[in-house]
């Protein structure tokens, strides 16, 4: 089943705020498990997520797994589902891969139908054209 740009856009606010607590965990052996789990509930509590308007002006070099997450998710409410699923093209951490993956693959799913809808749509203009003539 394809998800609507709604579905898409809910399913991310979930799979967002996780993926921001799996980027706040950090990589490496003392954050997996249950420290990771702990340490990154604590720190996403803790802070603010990013600003989204901040995270969009950052060089490329200078952002983080979480600045990524923050950006991906202003496309996606915007309904920019391409600029999101690049975004999260370029997730660094496993963990974070790992927990957007399935939102990321929706949105890639949603993006291939909408393009066959529209070159469907073109053939078939196309033919109610040349059937005119």
């Amino acid at each position: 089943r394809v998800m609507t740009v709604g579905e898409i856009q809910d399913r991310f606010e979930k799979d967002g705020s996780m993926g921001r607590r799996a980027a706040l965990s950090g990589e490496g052996p003392l954050s997996d498990g249950l420290g990771g789990l702990i340490k990154g509930t604590f720190f996403s509590v803790m802070t603010s997520p990013i600003d989204p308007a901040l995270a969009l002006k950052k060089k490329p070099a200078d952002l983080t797994d979480e600045d990524r997450i923050e950006r991906a998710r202003h496309y996606v409410r915007i309904g920019g589902l391409q600029s999101a699923v690049a975004e999260l093209g370029f997730l660094e951490g496993d963990k974070v891969k790992r927990v957007m993956e399935g939102v990321k693959e929706d949105m890639e799913v949603k993006i291939a139908v909408d393009d066959c809808v529209k070159i469907l749509k073109l053939r078939c203009a196309a033919l109610n054209n040349s059937m005119k003539g």
